[in-house]
Formats: structure tokens, C-alpha cells, sequence
């Protein structure tokens, strides 16, 4: 965690980092993981980087069976990139967001969305992988917020077009 290699060598030490940690969460050993993954979030300079930190901490924490704190973690990860899931008044949100959910839904058809290109900008594939594994997490801690991460990735797979591999798809 040295000044001038993250200066000289920024994605370098980013990759290295980011490596390390997921390396370490499949070790085991996760206080590794946490002390890699806490540089990373720190050195971090753009979202994309800040937002794969969070993506690789979720899926740890997800791995050691702490699924509210990986559903928190998450939660403030699609903050980072303009989503927000609600954790306040989660059914007035849900209702909003079925309704919105039916709207957009009423719109389109299955052929329809077969149709919309996937984007495959990096956020927007990282927003739509996390939004997926939330759903599922959701399911075993925080299941009050389960239908809300559901509503939003049907209408984020519905605005930037469903990736192939998506349980939607």
C-alpha cells in the first residue's frame, strides 16, 4: 500500500488488490479479504473500482452466511451508481414500485424485450449482476425487501434490456 506504486501503477495495484481479495474470500480468509478489500475502497479512484469492491465484499459476505450485512453492503453499492432501494417505509416503496413495475410492463411485450440490445456498459452489467444476486440474498436476511429488489431489476432489465445469463432472461 505504497503512495508512489498506486501513483505509478494505479490499475495495477487496483487489479492486484481486487485479486487478492477475492482470492482470500475463497480462501477463507476473510481478515485478509477485509484488509485487501478496505485499500482498494479506499484507494479507489473512479465508481466502477469502488463499485467491484463492494461486489467482491457482498459476495463474501454472502459466502460466510451473513446475508443481512451482504444485502446492506449491496444496497449502498447501487447507491454508488444512481440506484436507490429504499429501506424506509418498504411496503408505501413496494406498492410504488409494483405499480411502476405494471406500468412499464403493460407497455411492452415479451417479443418487445427481446428486441432491446442489452447495454453492456460496465456499471450498467455490474448494477444489473448485483441487483440479480440481491434478490436471492434478500430471501434470507431482509426478506421484507425482497419484492422491492425484485421490482427494480425487472424495470433496470426492462429500461437497459435483459443480459444473457439473467434468471429474467
Amino acid at each position: 500500500d505504497n503512495d508512489e506504486d498506486w501513483e505509478s501503477s494505479y490499475q495495477l495495484c487496483m487489479d492486484c488488490f481486487s485479486k487478492g481479495a477475492e482470492a482470500a474470500a475463497i480462501a477463507g480468509d476473510y481478515e485478509q479479504m477485509d484488509a485487501w478489500l478496505s485499500v482498494a475502497i479506499r484507494r479507489s479512484i473512479g465508481l466502477d473500482d469502488q463499485f467491484r469492491a463492494h461486489y467482491i465484499h457482498v459476495r463474501s459476505l454472502a459466502q460466510r452466511n451473513e446475508m443481512e450485512k451482504a444485502v446492506d453492503v449491496g444496497l449502498e453499492a447501487l447507491e454508488l451508481i444512481g440506484v436507490r432501494i429504499p429501506s424506509d417505509n418498504v411496503k408505501l416503496h413496494t406498492l410504488i414500485e409494483l405499480f411502476k413495475t405494471r406500468r412499464l410492463m403493460k407497455r411492452i411485450c415479451v417479443a418487445d424485450l427481446k428486441k432491446i440490445e442489452p447495454n453492456k456498459e460496465k456499471q450498467v452489467v455490474s448494477a444489473s449482476r448485483l441487483l440479480n444476486i440481491l434478490g436471492t440474498l434478500s430471501l434470507s436476511g431482509k426478506k421484507h425487501l425482497c419484492p422491492l429488489i425484485c421490482f427494480k431489476s425487472v424495470q433496470f432489465n426492462i429500461k437497459h434490456g435483459i443480459l444473457s445469463g439473467m434468471p429474467i432472461s
